[in-house]
């Protein structure tokens, strides 16, 4: 039995309309439009997944997906053995990229010449300096800054309609002052208002988009020569905390990782820091 029609018995042998919507592209890309993989065996297989241009993890799934029904055929009597089983799953290339550095926000920031561009930069600043993520700061509002104790409440679209704070951030000076230049040192418009509001929606409360801030803050990168994304705030805070002896822990905890193993790829340690390792060892 060829793939192709091993694949169409599964898909009617389970309740299709039940699954989610993500899953069920899921199968159709994989399981209905790959005829040409009925004749392959494991190892052209492996050669042709390894030869499409997508991530580890979208080929790992691709495979899971594969090897989910031939094991469903071996088990019906369709097929004498899973072909995919010698498939090891795939290892993703791409490490994690560098990070901003102090000197290259602020010169980045530098670059504001419009009222649109300085609460780009502002936006820009407050994400390197809390660890927060784009659409978390980008969600903030004035009732969650306390100014009083000096803390952000990072709450995040999902969390504010559960009323829960996910986590707290320092309110450093250096945002402090940021708001107060951007902001006149005022609240405006009482605190359900987004505090990355658009310039000129003075009677609305039209939050800045974040496709915005980031094509704005890539143009304002170039001028500089430096080209780099808004995620790479966050991981330049990360190295930045491992650099100055925090631990993993305290950098997991700042930027809201649910698990450590997503810290983890922050840690990068340098030639200096392996030869001091060695170096103690003997």
């Amino acid at each position: 039995m060829i793939f192709t029609e091993l694949s169409k018995l599964y898909l009617d042998s389970v309740e299709f309309d039940q699954l989610e919507l993500n899953t069920q592209a899921m199968y159709k890309s994989w399981a209905l439009r790959v005829p040409r993989m009925a004749t392959m065996n494991a190892k052209e297989m492996f050669h042709w997944l390894k030869a499409l241009p997508v991530r580890a993890g979208t080929k790992n799934l691709g495979l899971s997906v594969l090897r989910g029904i031939y094991s469903w055929g071996e088990l019906q009597g369709f097929v004498d053995a899973n072909p995919t089983t010698p498939i090891k799953r795939f290892r993703s290339t791409v490490t994690m990229p560098k990070g901003y550095t102090k000197a290259e926000i602020n010169a980045v920031c530098a670059q504001a010449a419009s009222p649109t561009e300085e609460l780009c930069a502002c936006f820009l600043k407050i994400m390197f300096w809390t660890g927060a993520r784009p659409r978390e700061i980008l969600d903030l509002k004035w009732g969650d800054i306390d100014y009083d104790n000096s803390l952000i409440a990072i709450m995040g679209a999902k969390k504010r309609e559960k009323g829960v704070v996910s986590r707290y951030c320092n309110l450093l000076p250096i945002i402090t002052d940021c708001l107060q230049e951007l902001y006149e040192g005022e609240r405006r418009h009482g605190d359900d208002t987004y505090v990355f509001k658009l310039p000129g929606f003075s009677m609305g409360n039209r939050r800045l988009h974040i496709n915005y801030a980031r094509k704005r803050l890539q143009l304002m990168g170039k001028r500089v020569g430096i080209n780099k994304t808004l995620r790479q705030a966050r991981t330049g805070l990360a190295t930045s905390m491992l650099a100055n002896g925090y631990s993993i822990t305290d950098v997991q905890q700042t930027l809201g990782h649910k698990t450590i193993l997503a810290t983890q790829r922050y840690i990068r340690p340098s030639l200096k820091e392996k030869a001091e390792v060695f170096k103690g060892l003997k």
